[in-house]
């Protein structure tokens, strides 16, 4: 190794710490004069690094090694997130709504003509201090919750952000977390991942990578180390191939940190590129889709979802705009009658006190024109269901915490919504719908077979297959793979990185007793072909002194067509016919097929050591292979994926498999697992198709896509096998564009897992990405990562979907419900009394209590039983049900006929002093005519009663009879309910002048009570009329 010349040497990169040759900063210089020619000399490329940053790749930073001092010269590898607006901010932001606003002057003039003296009693005092309080715990509210929700987006932010990464330390695989990498980390690359930190290659096979996101350009690299420093860039995408890279810079001091230091210090410009679910365009029919599996798939534009990002795509979904839509007409509806109650009242104080009383000008008067404003701005205040929003934020952030339990990290806020609309989920197989848990069950050699009691004996195999096939075979299954096993210390349990099929074909060898690092150790990589899932093979050329090999593996239908000569179990080596390929086709693959069992077909062929192979294309590199082996790989079906199936069906939900996996193999396992059923008519051709048939019927001879033939593909279409990413590609456009009468618009969900699944997951309304068998690439383009692989939680996903949407519902029921019965009577009253028998400090009141509790209550209800027994919404369906009409309205009428008879005859049924104004009085006095009564006391008890006791019967949304089911098991609904009773009592018997009340007594409670209690009998009446 070449040693690093002294720091004057190496001038201007000037050094750091003793212990290190580079400090941070030179480091960062460095990478950014990758290209600098003298200065990469003075440094001896990658070598001298190493020397300098005191690591040998071969081993990687050890365990002994003092961890705490690279971070403390060379830093951590996290950039901290720009600094979210502080609560007071927010509540200024809430305060300058302009309802708000509105709502501030109006309560400082009432209160200012109070203390002014203008008025000749207290009331303007308590009234405006009153309407303050209210305005300011509505700010307050308002502006926790959005506090809330951007802690909610930096806790997301913090999961997503933090991915594993493969590096090699202590001479072994280990699997950290980005935030962990160190300078001096040996990180390996594979395809898809998102490179982690700034480095230098020291490995590359075949590596291309997306820059695109640092330096803007559409093309991607290639890397190689023939260059003496060839730097990889943090925040860059591995496309294609693999390698190794040794890190230089992490966390602010890597080129993506600067850069987003830089934005982070300025003022950002608003720019969403996400596509927002449903929102889309739809594509015309001429859209061209080149479905031929080589077409390259649509570019991705890599980006973060900041807060802002997030707040626009939740601003655009469907149900977002049908809640502005229906909050855009109540506020010109309160408007509207805000203006007209305020001119009434006004019109008639003055043609009363200065037209027929003849009054003089008294500055009192200027307390009854301010209380009929107060009382117009309460109605335009209420009239605004405020508490909407809240309730969705509540519901919407509780269902990802939720999500986060069952597995599911959510990444975009409205996947919650869309994802409980989904009618079609496209789905991986592999690890999705399996275990993930591949086992080497058979191995074939022509004429002998291994079958899966003995596969992994080593006296078995020893016995039965000759020593020499038994060596090709263990380097067949090290050398062609770029998997790794990771054996834990303590229970010495084994897990995959990579590849799950190659590693049951390491643990295989493993168990037979060959050690694949051994044989990787002995051998050097020359060249790699990765796997592409068009060519549905992976080839590797290997060497060591004396001999010299291609080691093919992939599909085989695929590498037998390259395979001219055929090993025998005993060693021999003997032509191979096109008779005989078919013959093994048709006999052993389609028999492990049939068993749902992945089949891999091993080959190979020796290379002369002189040989030129490096510059040879694919197609001759893998001609002429012998073939060695076929391998029958299971993966069982998931014990809950049966019942999930079943409960996608139940819930109207269509499952299609979308595998690789040959057809035989495909439909076995979508039978075992309930998507085929016994009877699926497979002869029709088109509920499991052959990925080339499929393509064939759907697209012309250019690869465009045939819409009318694609309608009549896609509703039976339930298995699509040997599909590559291209196809899944199409389906989901094709969905996505299908308009047909009978079936309507589809909502796609789609799961993947690999790089080139990444369009589809971006495309689909919902993306589900894999969070252990899915690359970073996938991950990033996907609105939802499956923590755990499994169908199971993306059906719980959509469950919790749905429930997001049954949670607003309940709200909106309910709020509808007391605004319409709140304003009816203040403009009632004010039209027929010349006042509002509720005032606008009890309105406010009943309104204020009602969004805080009510909101947390039905916002965080558990999803019920019958959530996943209905069809998926349709998203042009109106979002007050017929159902919930039949509520509101019922309820509106009783309560509102209950009120009414209150107001006009409470005071004779309960004898007791009219609450009722009159003008008819001395203009000196009519100041007095909200003086506090039993009358209108029992009008107000009788109605916040009403709200209390229908938010129970709104817990509910589809007619279920019980409405209690389950009540004690949600502790905030009852800790909420008996919040606002005690707190109602308390504002009844003690607040006086403050909420205009006075004390009642028990048989005036027990009657209010009594009255309020209808509103529970009338809503299992409506409950029961909708079984009928």
């Amino acid at each position: 190794m070449k040693s690093l010349p002294s720091p004057e040497a190496h001038d201007p990169v000037a050094s750091g710490h003793a212990a290190f040759s580079f400090s941070a900063s030179a480091l960062a210089r460095l990478v950014a004069a990758a290209r600098d020619r003298p200065l990469l000399a003075a440094v001896h490329g990658w070598e001298g690094l190493q020397h300098a940053l005191l690591v040998d790749i071969r081993v990687g930073l050890d365990a002994k090694d003092s961890f705490d001092t690279r971070i403390e010269w060379f830093g951590r590898n996290y950039v901290p997130p720009p600094p979210s607006k502080s609560l007071i901010r927010l509540m200024y932001d809430a305060l300058c709504a302009t309802e708000n606003l509105v709502l501030l002057f109006a309560g400082l003039a009432t209160l200012v003509m109070g203390v002014s003296g203008a008025s000749r009693e207290k009331s303007s005092i308590v009234e405006g201090g009153c309407v303050l309080v209210a305005l300011a715990t509505i700010v307050f509210v308002t502006a926790l919750t959005e506090f809330q929700k951007e802690k909610q987006f930096q806790t997301l932010n913090a999961v997503k952000n933090n991915p594993l990464v493969h590096v090699w330390r202590s001479a072994a695989p280990q699997e950290i977390h980005k935030w962990d990498v160190l300078v001096g980390d040996v990180v390996t690359l594979h395809t898809g991942d998102i490179v982690p930190a700034d480095g230098v290659l020291i490995e590359a096979q075949q590596l291309r990578v997306d820059e695109s996101a640092m330096t803007g350009e559409a093309e991607h690299v290639v890397k190689d180390t023939i260059d003496c420093l060839n730097v990889v860039l943090a925040g860059s995408t591995v496309m294609e191939g693999g390698g190794r890279m040794l890190v230089l810079c992490v966390g602010e001091h890597t080129q993506e940190g600067e850069l987003m230091r830089l934005v982070h210090g300025q003022k950002k410009t608003k720019k969403t590129s996400e596509r927002v679910a449903l929102t889309k365009s739809q594509p015309s029919n001429g859209y061209q889709l080149l479905a031929s599996p080589t077409t390259d798939l649509p570019p991705l534009e890599p980006s973060e979802d900041s807060p802002e990002d997030e707040e626009d795509a939740l601003e655009r979904t469907p149900l977002a705009q049908k809640l502005g839509a229906l909050t855009l007409f109540m506020s010109k509806v309160g408007a509207f009658l805000a203006l007209f109650v305020f001119s009434f009242l006004s019109i008639k104080f003055s043609i009363q006190v200065f037209v027929q009383d003849d009054a003089a000008w008294d500055s009192a008067f200027v307390t009854n024109y301010l209380s009929y404003f107060v009382l117009a701005m309460t109605i335009l205040v209420v009239s605004v269901p405020e508490g909407l929003p809240l309730a969705v934020v509540i519901a919407l952030t509780y269902a990802v915490r939720q999500m986060l339990n069952d597995q599911n990290l959510v990444r975009h806020l409205y996947a919650c919504e869309t994802a409980g609309n989904a009618t079609i989920i496209c789905s991986d197989k592999t690890g999705t719908l399996t275990k993930n848990e591949m086992t080497v069950t058979n191995l074939w050699f022509s004429r002998e077979e291994i079958k899966q009691d003995d596969v992994t004996t080593t006296a078995v195999l020893a016995d039965r297959v000759d020593k020499s096939t038994l060596a090709l075979l263990a380097q067949s299954v090290a050398l062609n793979a770029s998997a790794e096993l990771l054996i834990s210390d303590t229970d010495e349990s084994i897990k995959v990185t990579g590849n799950p099929t190659e590693g049951a074909l390491l643990r295989f060898m493993l168990d037979a007793g060959h050690d694949y690092r051994t044989i990787r150790d002995n051998h050097t990589v020359e060249q790699v072909v990765p796997f592409s899932s068009a060519r549905k093979r992976m080839s590797t050329v290997v060497r060591t002194d004396s001999e010299r090999l291609v080691l093919t593996k992939g599909a085989p239908e695929m590498v037998l067509q390259l395979c001219t000569q055929l090993r025998l179990a005993d060693g021999r080596v003997v032509e191979l016919t096109q008779h005989k390929r078919d013959e093994i086709v048709s006999t052993v693959v389609t028999q492990y097929a049939s068993r749902g069992c992945r089949t891999l077909c091993l080959a190979y062929r020796p290379v002369e050591v002189s040989e030129d192979v490096v510059n040879l294309d694919n197609e001759t590199l893998e001609a002429n292979l012998v073939c060695l082996s076929i391998v029958a790989i299971a993966d069982p079906i998931r014990d809950e994926v049966p019942q999930a199936i079943s409960m996608c069906q139940s819930a109207g939900v269509a499952v299609c498999m979308v595998t690789g996996d040959n057809l035989t193999t495909a439909v076995a396992l979508a039978r075992q697992c309930g998507i085929l059923t016994a009877s699926d008519d497979l002869e029709s051709g088109c509920v499991a198709m052959d990925a080339a048939d499929f393509r064939a019927r759907v697209t012309d001879a250019h690869g465009r896509l045939r819409q009318s033939e694609f309608d009549q593909v896609w509703p039976t279409l339930r298995v699509l096998a040997r599909a590559t990413p291209m196809d899944k590609y199409v389906l989901v456009r094709g969905l996505q564009a299908t308009q047909t009468e009978e079936h309507g618009r589809q909502l796609i969900a789609v799961t993947g897992d690999g790089t080139n699944d990444a369009p589809a997951l971006k495309l689909a309304h919902v993306g589900f990405a894999m969070g252990q068998g899915g690359t970073d690439v996938a991950k990033r383009a996907s609105d939802v990562v499956v923590m755990d692989d499994n169908f199971m939680s993306i059906v719980r996903a959509i469950t919790w979907g749905r429930n997001v949407y049954d949670s607003i519902a309940k709200f909106l029921q309910f709020q509808l419900t007391t605004i319409f019965v709140a304003v009816v009577i203040a403009v009632v009253g004010a039209l027929a009394l010349g006042q509002s028998p509720l005032t606008a400090v009890q309105i406010l009141w009943v309104n204020l209590l009602m969004d805080a509790f009510v909101s947390v209550a039905l916002a965080t209800e558990r999803p019920s039983s019958i959530v996943m027994t209905r069809k998926p919404m349709d998203i042009e369906a109106p979002l007050i049900s017929q159902r919930m009409w039949k509520h509101i309205i019922g309820q509106c009428v009783y309560q509102l006929f209950v009120l009414l008879v209150l107001v006009f005859a409470g005071d004779r049924l309960f004898d007791v002093p009219s609450g009722r104004m009159s003008f008819k009085v001395d203009p000196a006095m009519v100041h007095e005519h909200h003086a506090d009564t039993v009358h209108l006391t029992l009008v107000f008890n009788t109605f916040a009663w009403m709200q209390l006791f229908n938010q129970i019967n709104c817990r509910r949304l589809y007619d279920e009879i019980n409405v209690l089911e389950g009540l004690w098991r949600h502790r905030a609904f009852v800790y909420g309910w008996v919040a606002q009773a005690l707190l109602q009592v308390i504002m009844i018997q003690y607040s006086g002048e403050l909420m205009r009340a006075v004390p009642l007594d028990g048989v005036q409670w027990v009657v209010t009570l009594a009255l309020a209690m209808g509103t529970l009998v009338l809503g299992y009446v409506l409950r029961w009329l909708g079984h009928l």
